[in-house]
């Protein structure tokens, strides 16, 4: 793949961590414990997907494209969040 395109996509994928980010927060208002959780799991299959099938294989190419690399400060909040994210995730179903 050609480096710019890869970056273009790691800009996208950014935003879907980001648009993740919201239904997560979404899915923390469903009154239900048992549908949040089984909403929490779809939502978790869709970003480990989205890890292993996009993000990763673009990182292994151009690993300078990481977004918490330091030389682009314009992703750095989108990468802090998409964490927050996963350890959001990671606990819900302790």
């Amino acid at each position: 793949m050609e480096k710019e395109i890869a970056k273009e996509l790691m800009d996208e994928i950014v935003k879907l961590s980001n648009q993740m980010n919201v239904i997560t927060s979404k899915i923390d208002e469903i009154p239900s414990a048992s549908e949040r959780k089984e909403m929490l799991t779809h939502i978790a299959n869709v970003i480990a997907a989205s890890d292993e099938n996009l993000f990763r294989p673009i990182l292994r190419q151009y690993p300078e494209l990481e977004p918490l690399n330091r030389h682009h400060p314009s992703r750095h909040s989108a990468a802090v969040e998409n964490v927050a994210f996963r350890t959001r995730l990671a606990t819900a179903f302790h």
